[in-house]
Order: structure tokens, then sequence, then C-alpha cells
């Protein structure tokens, strides 16, 4: 659960950032 947990907070990171590029 933490695994697929850390995998999506990723997720999110790796869009935030390519929205702000």
């Amino acid at each position: 659960m933490t695994s697929v947990c850390n995998a999506n907070t990723v997720n999110l990171r790796n869009k935030a950032d390519t929205n702000s590029t």
C-alpha cells in the first residue's frame, strides 16, 4: 500500500513539473 501511495505522489510531482515547464 505504501509503495502505491509513493508511486502516486511521484506521478503527481512529475505531472506538476511537466506542467510548470
